[in-house]
């Protein structure tokens, strides 16, 4: 349903339309103008780089689609930003919205303070599970305190592993201007304390549980969505009809020394169906080659959410 103009508040408005300025108006615009593209996405980087949003008259907790969402407010974050906003993911909201029914079970990748983990809870009912992976414990203390302000404890497990192709230790990188941007990757933006965590594959805690069966699964890993997907085809071979949805972000993933067109032909192998694109205008992938580097150069810009149906472990039999 549409919101009337009188009845969004303000800074809603502000944000929302300047997002949809930013990402639907300049930055296609940018993208077309040829040799001058390099030199504005450089500009457009070293802007970002030095902001930190202002978390400066925000409630805390925030009301989110019905949700109650504690945060920190001492530490900058661009996804409470968006969350306060009412702007934040929507077509991933929605692909929840039509996908989840109750007895579902669902897997967040990189859970931060839960909003997603919490819808996906509530569209699944008491008969349903959701694992929230989240390795930032600050993030994750945040996340512990929203499943029981909502009242989802019944139907939402914490899991304080960093997800990853193996299991074993690691380092997360914490950027000190976003809590949504923490990496096992080191990055120039903003960095802040390094935190001792440890690593698991899917393989080896869906093994660990007994193999539950997997209906949905969210990652959002800044750059190890390749890591995460190589860890797990065990657990895709005995859920073919399991949806995926993931961030793609070609400067994230590079950190991760992966390849963008080859980890987008890795999702491309990865499905029978076909791999959508969510952000606007969204719809199927087109596995020529020049729509793929298309799609990386869109997301130096910002990151997209890409969707995998009907997947399945190349190589290894589905029966």
């Amino acid at each position: 349903m549409v919101e009337s103009m009188s009845r969004i508040p303000l800074r809603t408005f502000r944000f929302r339309f300047a997002r949809r300025v930013l990402y639907q108006v300049l930055i296609p615009l940018l993208m077309r103008s040829g040799p001058i593209e390099p030199i504005a996405l450089r500009l457009f980087r070293m802007l970002l780089s030095d902001r930190t949003p202002s978390m400066q008259g925000l409630p805390c907790p925030l009301q989110v689609d019905g949700l109650t969402l504690w945060y920190e407010t001492d530490r900058p974050s661009n996804t409470i930003r968006g969350l306060a906003a009412d702007a934040y993911e929507q077509p991933i909201a929605e692909l929840f919205a039509a996908t989840l029914r109750p007895g579902m079970s669902v897997l967040d990748i990189g859970a931060h303070i839960g909003y997603f983990s919490l819808l996906a809870a509530r569209q699944v009912g008491p008969a349903g599970q959701v694992w929230s992976f989240e390795p930032d414990p600050a993030n994750r203390a945040s996340l512990e305190r929203n499943i029981d302000a909502n009242g989802m404890v019944d139907r939402v497990l914490v899991v304080p592993l960093a997800v990853v192709s193996c299991g074993g230790e690691g380092e997360l990188y914490q950027v000190a201007n976003d809590t949504g941007s923490s990496t096992l990757y080191p990055t120039r933006r903003g960095e802040g304390e390094r935190v001792d965590v440890t690593t698991t594959s899917l393989d080896e805690w869906a093994e660990a549980e007994g193999w539950p069966q997997i209906d949905l699964i969210k990652m959002d890993t800044e750059g190890g969505e390749g890591a995460v997907i190589a860890g797990m085809t065990g657990l895709i071979r005995r859920n073919p009809s399991v949806v995926m949805v993931l961030e793609f972000q070609a400067d994230a993933l590079e950190r991760a020394a992966e390849d963008p067109m080859g980890f987008l032909g890795r999702l491309l192998d990865l499905t029978t169906g076909q791999l959508e694109l969510l952000d606007s205008p969204g719809g199927p992938v087109s596995h020529q080659r020049g729509a793929l580097a298309a799609l990386v150069r869109r997301s130096r810009w910002s990151p997209l959410n890409l969707v995998i149906r009907k997947a399945y472990a190349p190589g290894i039999s589905s029966g």
